[in-house]
This record gives structure tokens, sequence and C-alpha cells, in this order.
């Protein structure tokens, strides 16, 4: 028999038995380390909770120091605060007055209008008006608030967004009553007290600042209203214009009113239309920009007049001279004239002068006339001088003056006679023809030779 065959089967078992005992030493040393591992997790969990608890302490500390200090630094209605809890216990109804700094938030009571400093700690209950958690930084200035706090620590156990507060945005046309304290809204009317919270972008402002022109989100509790943001204010147009001056101003496609009215109009600052319009005037159109609390001003003498075209025809005749206004325009053509009144002279030799008052209003006017000839005889200008001058001028033995002299006559015979004192009388026939509108004579005096010889 073999021995080599008999010994396999111990030798197998052997082998077996050594990777056992290697696999038990294994799992053994993973349950050591496993074990280990859970331990630093335990113990490192527990340092955590301590450092926690010393953190909790520290700053329970430095709520307590920054409620003393907020204490001194806000101007408040009611008296210090007291940091220990009495017990007593109050419910109320508030708007935010100011926001929070730190842990600590300003509030008005919408019942009494007193004033209080919260402090908000870990345990309070921040929630907005559907029941979702909030931060306390998300409270705003105006939220209507309902709050249960401890008289003395001012600690609040919950601090909500009221659902019965209310908002409106966008509103216009409203009207404000400063001496009342109220504002109208549609058919609604609300008051508001001196508590009300009033601001615009710039910050808090008066309510003497707002006007009806301006347009607000306000928010209130029943039919009071505790908060104001004016989310557009209002400028102002000023309209230099006499008191004599008449027209109408209209702003956009809604407001129209008089000249008179209109010498300083408030509007919602943004970009505006004004149109002014004067007889007499091409309008005056400016897209201005209204900034808040600023004034804009249009002076009127930048306004132009309308310029009309006139042309005056007296019929059957040329030559005959216009004047408008004591100015002198020539005839058959064309005048250019501002809008207005006018006094109108149409004038011709042997013609009666045509008068008239007239208007130009319009681009094109046209005035046409027929012209009377004069109802006396046609005359003649005759114009006596002599050499030398200081002549006795007499025309049908009529005296007519020193000449040089001029004279008027109608057509027809006529003696001159020219008498000077040392110089001999000069008499002349002259005939005025028709046909001769103007007749010139020189008369050459000669010296009286009787009078030298007397000398």
């Amino acid at each position: 028999m073999d021995n080599r065959n008999v010994n396999k089967p111990n030798i197998n078992k052997t082998k077996t038995n050594k990777r056992n005992s290697a696999k038990s030493q294994s799992d053994f040393i993973k349950f050591m380390v496993l074990t280990g591992f859970a331990g630093l997790l335990i113990l490192l969990l527990m340092f955590g909770i301590f450092f926690s608890m010393m953190n909790s302490d520290d700053k329970k500390d430095k709520n307590k120091e920054s409620k003393n200090t907020n204490r001194q630094e806000i101007n408040m209605d009611e008296t210090s605060l007291e940091d220990a809890e009495t017990g007593e216990i109050e419910k109320i109804t508030a708007v935010v007055s100011k926001e929070a700094e730190g842990n600590v938030i300003e509030i008005i009571n919408v019942s009494t209008g007193e004033g209080i400093i919260l402090n908000i700690e870990i345990g309070t209950e921040l929630k907005d008006v559907y029941g979702e958690a909030m931060t306390l930084k998300e409270f705003k200035l105006g939220d209507i608030i309902q709050t249960k706090f401890d008289k003395g620590s001012r600690v609040p156990e919950y601090f909500r967004i009221s659902g019965e507060g209310w908002e409106k945005s966008g509103v216009k046309n409203f009207k404000i009553d400063k001496e009342l304290k109220t504002i109208e809204i549609g058919s609604n009317v609300y008051s508001y007290t001196d508590k009300v919270i009033t601001m615009n972008k710039n910050g808090l402002i008066s309510i003497n600042d707002i006007s009806s022109k301006d347009r607000l989100t306000i928010k209130g509790y029943q039919d009071k209203i505790w908060y104001i943001n004016v989310e557009k204010s209002h400028g102002f147009i000023k309209i230099n214009a006499s008191d004599e001056e008449e027209g109408t101003v209209e702003i956009g496609n809604h407001i129209s009113m008089s000249l008179e009215e209109a010498k300083e109009i408030e509007l919602e600052e943004g970009q505006h239309k004004i149109v002014i319009k004067i007889e007499g005037y091409e309008p005056l159109v400016k897209n201005i920009e209204i900034e808040a609390g600023q004034s804009y001003v249009i002076d009127l003498k930048d306004m132009k007049k309308k310029v009309g075209k006139l042309q005056v025809i007296a019929k059957g005749l040329t030559d005959y001279k216009i004047y408008i206004d004591d100015v002198e325009y020539p005839a058959n053509e064309v005048i250019l004239l501002e809008y207005g009144e006018y006094n109108l002279i149409v004038r011709k030799e042997g013609y009666k002068d045509w008068t008239k008052k007239f208007k130009i209003q319009q681009e094109m006017n046209r005035i046409e006339l027929e012209l009377e000839k004069e109802a006396t005889a046609n005359l003649v200008k005759m114009l006596v001088d002599t050499e030398p001058q200081g002549a006795e001028v007499y025309i049908n033995g009529a005296y007519i003056g020193l000449s040089p002299v001029e004279t008027q006559l109608p057509y027809g015979q006529y003696n001159i006679s020219i008498k000077k004192e040392g110089y001999s009388t000069f008499d002349f026939p002259v005939n005025l023809e028709e046909g001769r509108k103007e007749r010139q004579f020189l008369f050459t005096l000669q010296e009286d030779d009787s009078t030298i010889g007397g000398d």
C-alpha cells in the first residue's frame, strides 16, 4: 500500500485550520478599529455639546450688555427696561417702528401709541402671516405684528406678522387733511396720529412733506394708518406770466387749466409733457423731467408769435401807398405780420384816404378795397422863390407868404406879384393848366433906382 496517498487528507485539514485562524484575527482587528472610531466620535460629540453650552452662556451675557447699550441709545416714551422677568405677560398688536439692530427691535402699540423695545432671544418664535419661519432682519418698517412678551424682560414668546394688518400700494389721487389728520382714499377715510411713520427713498420725512400728487404705499390696522412710504414724490412747475395774459396749460392728456390757475403747479416726479396755448402765439411745447422737491420754471418769453400773410388790393389802381400802424409797405406785395390787431391806411394822390382796423388771426389774409376820388378840383402845387429871398409873394392880390413859399391852386390863370423893400415890384402872369401837378418859379429882383438916387 502507498503511504503518500494515506497522508494527503491530513495535510489538507491542517491548511484549512490555518486559514480560519487568520480570518478570526482579521475580524478581531476590524472590530477593535470600529470600536475605537465610534468612541472617538462620541468623545467629539461630548466636546461639541460642552462648547455649545459655553457659547450659549457667552451669548446671553453679550445680549444683556447689548440690551443695556440699546436702552441708552434709543429715545423712547417708556422707562428703562428691567432684565428680570416679572411673570406679567402682555399680548398686543403693534407696528414695527424701527428695524432690528442686533437682537433688539422697536414697535408701537397700535392701541395705546406706546413705544416698546423688545429683546429677541433664541427661543422667540418668529413667523410670517402664513406661519412660515422668518429671521428678525426680515421684519420691515411699518409691518403690523402680533407679539406676546414678558413686561419685565421684554423678551417675546412669539413675534409674528399679523393677518389683521393691511397694505395698499400705488395709492394716488388721495385727499389728505393735515388738520383733521385724515386721508381719504376713494370712498374710505383713514385717520393717523403723530406717531405715523412717514418716509421716502431718502429716509424719514414729515407728514407735512406729503402732497396729494404723490404716489404712496400705506400700511395700517383697522381704520388707522401707521406707515406711509412715498413711492414717487412731487415737484413744481412755475410759469412766469403776467396777470393780463390769458391762455391755457395742458399737462399730459388729462389735465387742463387756465394760465391764471397755473402760476405754480404740483406734479408727480417724472416725465411730463406741457403745452401752453396763448392767442396769437405758437403753442409752447416742453417735455420736462420733474424732480422731487424741485421747481421747473417756464418763461413765456420763449413763446413765438404766430405770423400771417396779408395782401392789400386797391381795385383798378397802382402806385398807391399802404401804411400799417404808420409803417409804409409796398403795394401789391405780400406783407408778413404777427398775429394781432392793426390800423390800415391806403393813400393815393387825388383820392381820399381809406382806413380800417383789422386783425391777423389766420395764416392767409386778403383785403380788397376801392379808393374814392377827391371831391375838390384838381390842384397844382406851386413853389415861388426869389433872389434875394424874403420877398412878399401875392397871388391875385392875396398875400401868400415870404419867399420861398409853397401853395396849391386849382387849374387857371393867376397873377404873381413880388414886393421887397429896396427892389422894384415885379408882376408875372401864370397859367396853371391841366396835366401838370407842380410849377416852380424863381424870380431875380432888380434894385429900385429911385431909392438909390435919393441917397
